[in-house]
């Protein structure tokens, strides 16, 4: 990503002061995230708006904490403007289908774009079978007899991810999407791509924000909306 962008817009980000809103501040939030208002694991700046589609990209990890990935929401208005944000590596995979199921609802029934990867076939499992979301990002594959097979959540691979990613510094480069978060700005400082044409994290750091943002885009470029 161009890193003279990533830095002027922290600068915009602490000159206007954009700052996530305070428990107190917001209406109507689901119980079950209450809690991470106030641990900081989940900053929302705009509460859900009647009628606005909403567009939710969910990494999944494995929530054994320490130094290992985080499990990560970011969720975007249909206008490009980040809206809220979850970040944990503390949160089991069947955890965290809770924390989405909540935060998808509240903004209207958004669309999730969930990375089948690691934990995420269990989360994609719990969401659409025990909690019935229907709303949600599906891929379309062929099988042996040319037949059209749709799968819930974003299948991830060389290609797939590369498209993304591409998808992500184009929008980021047209301001096509608004970032309010220095966690996402920081992680894209050392998001690099590799010699053999792979996008990853430089050793030592993540990119678990970075790649919730992509998944969203996803979402957003599509016309998959489900109503329920």
């Amino acid at each position: 990503f161009d890193n003279n962008r990533v830095v002027r817009l922290q600068q915009a980000i602490i000159e206007k002061n954009i700052k996530p809103l305070p428990l107190d501040k917001i209406t109507g939030l689901p119980n079950v995230l209450r809690p991470h208002i106030q641990n900081g694991n989940l900053k929302i700046w705009t509460t859900p708006r009647p009628k606005i589609k909403y567009y939710l990209g969910c990494d999944v990890a494995e929530g054994l904490g320490g130094k290992r990935d985080s499990s990560t929401i970011y969720v975007s208005d249909k206008d490009g403007r980040q809206v809220a944000q979850f970040k944990s590596n503390k949160i089991k995979p069947y955890e965290f289908a809770d924390i989405i199921d909540a935060m998808g609802r509240w903004y209207n029934k958004g669309l999730l774009v969930v990375e089948k990867a690691s934990g995420g076939h269990a989360c994609i499992e719990r969401l659409r079978i025990d909690k019935k979301y229907m709303n949600m990002y599906k891929c379309k594959t062929y099988d042996e007899f040319k037949r059209e097979i749709w799968k819930v959540g974003f299948d991830t691979n060389v290609k797939t991810k590369s498209l993304a990613v591409n998808d992500m510094r184009e929008w980021f480069d047209k301001g096509l999407i608004d970032i309010n978060s220095n966690d996402l700005l920081e992680e894209m400082k050392t998001f690099v791509a590799e010699d053999n044409g792979s996008f990853n994290a430089v050793v030592g750091s993540h990119d678990d924000l970075v790649s919730s943002c992509w998944l969203c885009i996803q979402g957003m470029k599509s016309s998959f909306w489900y109503p329920f």
